[in-house]
């Protein structure tokens, strides 16, 4: 079997982009999990990701870890998150809705704290 991933002509450029791409891109973000303890608000940070980050934490740093982080990345977004992560936990607690996540970032945090008794504040 060949794998060929670029022309021959321009093999040697491509190389050089890839080999710079994972150097700026990846490494780095690799390097975040050095001390994810540490690093957890950059890593929360990373919004692509959802809210896996929050999950890592809770799964590898522990509950109090995850929760400070939650804490601080809930506090770090826009009332509209804050106020919608309000209206959610009420509706678990009070058991009108389900804690599912559906990908809206205030109430599926709600979910996550809801589900792991995380207090992140904002809680009415």
């Amino acid at each position: 079997m060949t794998w060929n991933f670029a022309d021959p002509a321009t093999r040697p450029d491509v190389l050089d982009d890839a080999v710079a791409s994972i150097e700026k891109l990846i490494l780095p973000f690799f390097a975040l999990f050095d001390d994810p303890a540490g690093n957890i608000g950059r890593i929360l940070d990373l919004q692509s990701f959802g809210l896996q980050p929050l999950e890592y934490a809770m799964a590898c740093l522990g509950h109090e870890v995850a929760e400070a982080a939650g804490r601080t990345y809930l506090l770090g977004r826009e009332p509209a998150i804050q106020n919608r992560f309000r209206q959610a936990y009420a509706a678990f607690t009070q058991g009108h809705d389900l804690p599912t996540t559906q990908g809206e970032v205030g109430r599926d945090l709600a979910a996550l704290a809801f589900v792991h008794n995380l207090d992140l504040g904002f809680r009415d």
